[in-house]
């Protein structure tokens, strides 16, 4: 698990480099144009999600799952430093 969660998360921000760019032109391209289109702008979103997953999945490539513990756990966690 720990080698296809570094394979994923350095993929995905490759891609999320090739996404970006490829958004920029074509930014670029509705900018000469003139149009009303937003295809530049939400691909270049798309590529910040795909870089901060990729991120996720480097930081996390240790863990078992996604994160180590469930929100529910924390809340448990929290109530017993509490008491």
């Amino acid at each position: 698990m720990k080698t296809t969660k570094l394979v994923i998360g350095i993929l995905m921000i490759v891609l999320a480099a090739f996404i970006l760019f490829q958004s920029m032109f074509a930014g670029v391209g509705n900018a000469i144009e003139g149009n009303n289109h937003t295809s530049g702008t939400s691909g270049v979103l798309v590529a910040l999600l795909y870089i901060v997953m990729g991120i996720v999945y480097l930081a996390t490539r240790k863990a078992r799952k996604l994160a180590e513990k469930t929100p529910v756990q924390y809340r448990n966690l929290s109530d017993q430093l509490v008491a």
